[in-house]
């Protein structure tokens, strides 16, 4: 049984994993950290920390929206960025 929100689960493995992410009464899965560049959320500092260096690192990056100021190590990073924030699906330049 979750200790926080009292859901009861069979197996163990399924009780860890709802505890360490899903549960929303566990105070550890509330705290998030947040991007400053965009609306990217993770309960981990550790993949924040990379998601900034593999995405906004403006110094390296090599990809860039061709609707915004976004930039990316990756081409499909833009993409989907494009995809889900320009609401644009095939945009190619």
């Amino acid at each position: 049984m979750c200790p926080h929100c009292k859901k009861i689960y069979a197996p163990k493995s399924l009780l860890k994993k709802h505890m360490q992410f899903a549960c929303k009464m566990n105070p550890r899965n509330t705290t998030t950290f947040s991007c400053t560049f965009c609306p990217y959320k993770s309960i981990y500092k550790a993949n924040m920390e990379r998601h900034v260096s593999n995405v906004h690192n403006t110094g390296t990056l090599k990809f860039r929206c061709e609707l915004c100021n976004f930039r990316s190590n990756y081409s499909f990073c833009v993409r989907r960025h494009i995809k889900t924030f320009h609401r644009l699906d095939d945009f190619r330049k």
